[in-house]
């Protein structure tokens, strides 16, 4: 976006996006959040590209954000939480920009996995990204979040094996844990059969229960490891899905059945 009128800081914060459309009119948007636990990744992934979704009829945008230390870092004097507020400015680009590529300012979802479904959840409760989008997709919510002290601490000791760069709850970028409701978009989740229940399962449950009437799904078919449903996400029928649910908030399913993707798509 190279700023495109959003304020400028010391970290390098001109960032970039993509957008997939063959829409001729007022399309859902879908604004993908990659993974990579906040310090690798990013949107020029191939498995990332949106041309499958677009052919759904979704304007699909994805964007870059700032990561590690840059993004996550608990610096002195410097304001948390700067990966988010760069989705945050990309959804305010989406705003300003979006209807020239067909898309509908109005009907907005944003989408992620890992990661990057933890950013859609810190999105939900951010005050920055009140009324930016009015749907979130969120698979294999990486369900870990920060106090301020907790950041320097586990950053300062930089413990191998150990994920450094959490979303940081400093009651002013992200005013309280994600995981707490309420919330005022619409919810889809899914997680699959064999990643880590403590990491990503239950973060991912929790967060459809505090919803209340969130869309549910698990990712059922062989392998069934963390990410590997992100295929399918793209080139496969939960891609679907999720035109389905942007385009209208219905992915298929009633919110009170729990959607399990098990045989594969032909």
């Amino acid at each position: 976006m190279d700023r495109d009128g959003e304020p400028a800081g010391e970290f390098g914060d001109a960032h970039t996006l993509n957008v997939w459309s063959v829409a001729d009119g007022p399309a859902p948007v879908i604004l993908w959040i990659h993974g990579g636990a906040n310090t690798v990744g990013s949107s020029a992934q191939p498995e990332y590209a949106g041309d499958v979704l677009a052919g759904h009829g979704v304007v699909f945008v994805s964007c870059n954000y700032r990561l590690a230390v840059d993004g996550y870092g608990a610096l002195e004097g410097i304001p948390h939480n700067r990966g988010l507020l760069d989705v945050v400015s990309a959804l305010r680009w989406i705003q300003r920009n979006i209807a020239r590529y067909g898309g509908d300012p109005g009907n907005v979802t944003v989408a992620g996995q890992s990661s990057g479904a933890q950013t859609v959840a810190s999105l939900m409760v951010m005050p920055a990204a009140k009324g930016l989008f009015h749907r979130a997709i969120a698979h294999s919510l990486a369900g870990r979040f920060f106090t301020p002290e907790e950041a320097v601490e586990v950053q300062r000791a930089a413990e191998p094996g150990v994920v450094l760069y959490q979303p940081i709850v400093d009651g002013d970028t992200l005013p309280r844990t994600p995981l707490q409701g309420p919330y005022d978009v619409d919810l889809l989740v899914c997680h699959t059969a064999d990643e880590d229940a403590e990491l990503f399962q239950r973060p991912t449950m929790r967060l459809a229960d505090e919803h209340g009437r969130a869309f549910r799904s698990i990712y059922a078919r062989t392998p069934a490891h963390h990410g590997a449903d992100v295929p399918d996400m793209f080139r496969g029928d939960i891609a679907e899905a999720w035109a389905r649910f942007a385009r209208d908030g219905d992915p298929g399913w009633p919110s009170g059945e729990l959607k399990r993707w098990v045989s594969s798509p032909s």
